[in-house]
């Protein structure tokens, strides 16, 4: 889900800039952190297996597992977080039809996941990602 992809983006930048990390390691905690936010996000999470297919098999369980110790031991179980999808949901969601249709929606979602590529727009606030992807 969209929710979940920001979620795990957003657990990733707060965990990569307090841990140093080895460039080996970073698909391990990249798959972990979507497998975190998913279990946060969604009511039915894919199990782990698919998290574990999704490496090629380079990690096994318990090295998914292991790492989800300490990304939520790093984090301080500190999972809530509002991302600049939830923005766009809200502020769609209080938009009368006639104002926006569903193809300028689309397009800010798009706007948004490619603002999770760039660095550049860390600095910016997730209701100010959000607000510019609809106004754009």
């Amino acid at each position: 889900q969209e929710e979940t992809l920001h979620l795990a983006v957003q657990y990733l930048d707060r965990f990569l800039s307090l841990v140093p990390l080895r460039r080996s390691k970073l698909q391990l905690v990249g798959v972990t952190c979507a497998w975190v936010a998913a279990k946060y996000e969604e009511r039915l999470p894919p199990p782990l297996d698919d998290f574990v297919e999704a490496t090629a098999a380079a990690f096994q369980r318990s090295d998914l597992v292991r790492m989800e110790g300490l990304i939520l031991s790093t984090l301080r179980f500190n999972l809530s977080a509002v991302t600049p999808a939830s923005f766009v949901r809200r502020f769609t969601a209080l938009m009368p039809p006639s104002v926006l249709c569903r193809d300028e929606s689309l397009l800010a979602r798009y706007v948004l996941e490619l603002a999770l590529q760039d660095q550049r727009c860390l600095k910016y606030l997730p209701s100010a990602l959000g607000a510019a992807a609809l106004c754009l």
